[in-house]
């Protein structure tokens, strides 16, 4: 199930950012972190969520950069990097301003992270804190995630606890929520253990597990096995305690051996990725020196076309020129030979006027 979540949240944002859409791309992708997150792909939903921020602070969308706060807030806590966690905390409740869910959420994980490192004032203040917060619509899901929480931080009485945790189990089971209902049943294993209802509470974390292994989510397997070998050696079985205790182990070598394939499966896409960019500069620059030796090329044509025309030109004038010379000089020619004819008439009539007279 969720990996196909993943799958069509991964499909919703390549369609968003192909149509230009980045709310909805970035809403699409903080769907995939999600999933990302039940499969236990911590590598990849940290840069998802990156992603959302660096969006977030694109489009100044403050909610955005909150539930970006909020996954990495989640991501850090899971990975053990409690500072890392505490930073995001802080940065999205400052973000969250107005936004109820989301500050209830931060504060969960600000629970979390004070459970984490032993700091149970700082636990407790932040459930508090996010118990006063009110909801303007029922959430259920988050309703029962804040029992789960008072459940961990705010009720110390067992009974009471695995009474409180029985509720949260059949109201998760009520609207589908099977994630929830076998967190509710492993918290309730521990509390009816410690009452010394060892059998009821071995039912539940086998209940559990069994939700675990079908979801294939090994940490959490990891998680119960641990508590329901702490059970079984308190109640004097030691080497089923024994075999919960190498099970949940395996379990927590499967997680870390994913998130290790995982940072390997990144890495080669970098490598990959890398590679690619390489050979699109690469690709670039031959298109920019073919380019350039085309313009090259059409340069020479153009100045030996130029010259071509130039050389034509300057034949056609000294063409030009030369018949010009010629007329002149033909035109000339016959001037001269119109005066020499006149002279050489008027010359004979100068000569012989008596003639002349005579004639006439």
């Amino acid at each position: 199930r969720w990996s196909e979540i993943a799958q069509l949240s991964a499909e919703t944002v390549a369609l968003a950012e192909a149509a230009g859409l980045e709310v909805l791309a970035a809403k699409g992708k903080l769907a995939r972190v999600s999933a990302l997150l039940q499969l236990e792909q911590a590598v990849e939903a940290q840069t998802v969520a990156l992603d959302v921020l660096a969006a977030g602070e694109r489009l100044n969308d403050r909610s955005l950069q909150a539930l970006a706060r909020l996954n990495l807030s989640s991501i850090a806590g899971r990975g053990g990097e409690v500072e890392s966690a505490r930073r995001h905390i802080e940065a999205g409740l400052e973000l969250a301003i107005g936004e109820p869910e989301i500050q209830i959420r931060l504060l969960l994980n600000k629970t979390l992270v004070g459970q984490a490192i032993g700091d149970s004032a700082m636990a407790s203040a932040a459930l508090s804190k996010a118990l006063s917060i009110q909801l303007p619509d029922p959430i259920p899901e988050l309703e029962q995630t804040l029992l789960l929480a008072r459940l961990s931080v705010l009720v110390d009485d067992p009974r009471a606890a695995a009474e409180l945790a029985k509720t949260v189990a059949a109201e998760a089971r009520a609207i589908g929520n099977s994630f929830l209902a076998a967190f509710a049943d492993a918290a309730r294993g521990k509390r009816l253990c410690a009452l010394g209802d060892t059998a009821e509470a071995l039912e539940l974390f086998d209940a559990a597990l069994a939700f675990y292994e079908q979801s294939d989510i090994a940490i959490e397997q990891a998680k119960v096995l641990d508590s329901k070998a702490i059970c079984l050696k308190s109640g004097g079985q030691l080497d089923a305690a024994f075999e919960a205790l190498s099970a949940a182990r395996s379990k927590e070598r499967q997680a870390n051996e994913r998130q290790r394939s995982e940072v390997i499966a990144s890495l080669n896409a970098a490598r990959r990725e890398s590679e690619l960019a390489t050979m699109i500069v690469e690709k670039e620059q031959r298109v920019r020196s073919l380019q350039t030796e085309a313009i090259a090329k059409q340069r020479n044509l153009l100045l030996w076309a130029l010259a071509a025309v130039v050389a034509i030109s300057l034949a056609a004038l000294v063409a030009l020129r030369a018949r010009s010379t010629a007329v002149r000089a033909a035109a000339l020619q016959g001037l001269q030979e119109a005066r020499s004819d006149m002279l050489a008439v008027a010359g004979h009539e100068i000569r012989n006027p008596i003639q002349g007279l005579m004639g006439a």
